[in-house]
């Protein structure tokens, strides 16, 4: 396996994750790297959920989310690290959303945060993102033009 290592900001605090945690999270592995729009075969966990698979829905509301079960009951609520959200996406069948979130001053954030429990499972800013990996950040390192 391919050595994985990244600085995570969890509850603000920087933390320097185990290797199997970070595999776990990352889906690190040994993979090719796709051409164009498709994704590496081992972050396709990662790639935005199927509108007809998902767990939950997302709706933007300032500085954050509202999470949606099926019947339109906020089951919680989301508050990214800075004010203005920059993209999100619904990833493994809507149970976690990635958000990139930046504010006046300072770096953008990439967040994971688990839909049920609105808790934050990882953030980095967008050069901790090499390679790729980790993999649930990977489509959010750069800003879109």
């Amino acid at each position: 396996m391919d050595s994985c290592l990244f600085t995570a900001y969890i509850d603000g605090m920087k933390r320097f994750l185990p290797l199997a945690f970070t595999a776990a999270l990352a889906g690190c592995g040994t993979h090719e790297i796709a051409e164009g729009p498709k994704p590496p075969p081992a972050a396709k966990e990662w790639s935005t959920a199927d509108p007809d698979d998902l767990e939950y829905e997302a709706r933007e509301i300032p500085g954050g989310f509202e999470i949606l079960d099926d019947e339109g009951r906020v089951v919680s609520r989301i508050r990214s690290a800075n004010p203005v959200i920059e993209r999100w996406a619904l990833v493994k069948n809507g149970e976690q959303i990635v958000v990139r979130s930046s504010g006046l001053e300072g770096p953008a954030k990439i967040q994971l945060f688990d839909c049920r429990s609105a808790i934050c499972r990882a953030t980095i800013t967008p050069d901790q993102v090499v390679d790729g990996r980790p993999a649930w950040a990977a489509r959010f390192a750069e800003p879109r033009l």
